[in-house]
């Protein structure tokens, strides 16, 4: 890959409110096909590589799903989604009938509040537990195998100058006569020091590190297979309110915000090497294909857009 700074603009452009999506928040690449998943309609859409309609599974609130969020493929080509208003995970096969289900509501092991992000890597399903404040990891047969991730900021974090001056310090300083030292962080009694707060979206490299989209710190964190903390970066300029973050390769990472028109692109010490962007656009959630091929949904204007990256 060239790593001199690259910037991309896209190949193709489709129109998904044609096809009936309402909130695309999640897409992979299968087969000949792209799976898209639509939260807000409760289904997911199965399209063609030139951006045709296969078919549909759901389309009605908890018929199968409830707010749906992100999907994935494992090593059977077996289909993986956080149904996160179920709280579950679902295992569905390619012609999209539902062939197992793991998790309900709760705090324990193998329970789930608003799952969200979902990957597969080595046979092992990784889920972000929104709500829980961490990372959820099962083998296929949805057993649990272990979990990291405690609420909140790692002290060291919360009192650099970098989290001192995002939006989440500025917005609890403004709302809390409370927000004074880790152990009252986000008005919690009996604070705990931690390391994430409501993660989303999830990305596994081929060697099983694991980044994350720690929403509530507005940052992005890279672990290594066992949960182990390896780094990351708080706010980019043009990028807020971090959306997606996805490996490229096992050294660099996609990373997108909720309202901006480009996708970043850094290496292994958050170093940017290249951005891809669509004017206009709001590119949220990504899907690469083959390391060259970019996918990157646009959900407040219902579109897909393709990049090529060489």
């Amino acid at each position: 890959m060239n790593t001199e700074l690259l910037s991309v603009t896209p190949q193709e452009s489709w129109d998904l409110l044609k096809l009936g999506l309402v909130c695309p928040s999640g897409i992979v690449c299968f087969d000949e096909s792209y799976i898209i998943v639509d939260r807000y309609a409760h289904k997911l859409c199965f399209l063609d590589k030139r951006g045709g309609l296969i078919k549909t599974v759901g389309g009605a609130s908890g018929r199968p799903f409830s707010y749906p969020r992100n999907i994935c493929v494992d090593d059977e080509g077996m289909l993986w989604v956080t149904d996160s208003w179920n709280h579950s995970i679902k295992k569905i096969n390619r012609d999209g009938k539902i062939m197992a289900c793991f998790g309900g509501y709760g705090e324990n092991h193998g329970e789930f509040s608003e799952p969200w992000g979902i990957s597969f890597h080595n046979g092992e399903i990784i889920v972000s537990d929104r709500n829980n404040h961490r990372i959820q990891i099962f083998d296929k047969q949805g057993n649990f195998i272990r979990q990291f991730g405690l609420s909140g900021p790692d002290r060291e974090y919360f009192e650099s100058d970098k989290f001192k001056t995002g939006f989440v310090y500025e917005y609890w300083l403004k709302t809390s006569n409370r927000f004074s030292t880790v152990e009252t962080c986000f008005r919690k009694d009996g604070y705990e020091v931690g390391n994430m707060e409501y993660p989303l979206n999830i990305s596994v490299s081929e060697r099983g590190e694991i980044a994350v989209v720690d929403s509530g710190n507005d940052r992005i964190q890279r672990f290594s297979h066992d949960g182990e903390l390896i780094g990351g970066f708080t706010k980019r300029d043009g990028l807020d309110f971090f959306a997606d973050a996805v490996f490229l390769d096992d050294d660099s990472l996609l990373v997108s915000g909720e309202v901006s028109d480009k996708v970043f692109v850094v290496d292994k010490n958050n170093d940017l090497i290249g951005q891809i962007s669509a004017q206009g656009a709001k590119l949220n959630y990504i899907c690469v294909e083959n390391k060259e091929i970019i996918l990157v949904l646009d959900s407040w204007n219902k579109k897909l857009y393709k990049f090529l990256w060489k």
